[in-house]
């Protein structure tokens, strides 16, 4: 059925004319039997095509949920280069689908994701943590757009609690942002933020003082109430260029702290 498929749609969708690498492309699908209209049907009970699409599969799922290479800089992984205009970047096209279809380009939004704290440890809900923005650390974007943290599952999913949103229907909070559907955070006296990232709310721990003046509810990012690990997923909308974009840029996403 997809070779099918792929050879009636390539017919109404050719490549555009101005993309050298789709030539390439169309000859290696020329050279198995797939061309615009019309395909050999031998390949759907091909050996070697089921032996390919195996490979391929275990391929994407490695690199779709953990990268190659050392562990990323301060806990948060972000890719850029390339992405929403893959070009002739065919794994990172294929990973990027695998994981959410298409892919918005940098300028227009990038997404920081993070599955361990600052020493490289596996974030779990059983523990507490902080993510602390200097003032000058904030998230860089334009002032017409918008920055959040959104909590997950360890499997991607949001994560279910009771939190309240202000006006909002939604039955909980999952993100933590400068805009939107959630309590206005507060802010330090310096200018700079902490997020409280945990299961239970953070003014309600007896360890904590219970000062209206420091309540941290309005902080707090739920996480999973059964102990289970997590990851977090920064989202920032018309990113500054110079200092996000630029591989000589001087941001980075704070690592967060686990609070002992």
């Amino acid at each position: 059925f997809f070779f099918k498929k792929l050879s009636e749609l390539m017919v109404d969708n050719p490549p555009a004319l101005s993309d050298p690498y789709e030539d390439i492309v169309l000859l290696q699908l020329a050279a198995i039997g797939v061309k615009p209209g019309n395909y050999d049907p031998a390949l759907n009970g091909s050996t070697a095509v089921a032996t390919g699409v195996s490979e391929a599969r275990a391929f994407l799922d490695t690199n779709a949920n953990a990268p190659p290479g050392p562990p990323p800089p301060y806990g948060w992984a972000m890719t850029v280069e390339d992405i929403g205009d893959f070009k002739n970047n065919y794994s990172l096209r294929a990973i990027v689908a695998r994981i959410g279809l298409g892919a918005n380009l940098p300028e227009d939004a990038v997404y920081p994701n993070s599955s361990t704290d600052l020493d490289g440890n596996d974030y779990n809900s059983a523990n507490k943590y902080v993510l602390h923005f200097d003032k000058d650390e904030l998230p860089p974007v334009n002032e017409l757009a918008f920055w959040s943290i959104t909590m997950y599952t360890a499997k991607g999913y949001l994560v279910p609690n009771s939190c309240p949103v202000t006006n909002s229907d939604l039955p909980g909070r999952y993100k933590l942002g400068n805009k939107g559907p959630a309590p206005d955070m507060k802010y330090n006296a310096d200018g700079s933020l902490d997020i409280y990232i945990q299961a239970n709310n953070p003014s309600d721990d007896p360890s904590e003082v219970n000062d209206p003046s420091e309540d941290k509810s309005s902080n707090w990012l739920p996480a999973p109430t059964d102990g289970t690990d997590f990851a977090l997923t920064a989202r920032l909308y018309w990113p500054d260029p110079a200092s996000v974009l630029n591989k000589e840029g001087d941001w980075h996403m704070p690592g967060v702290l686990l609070v002992e």
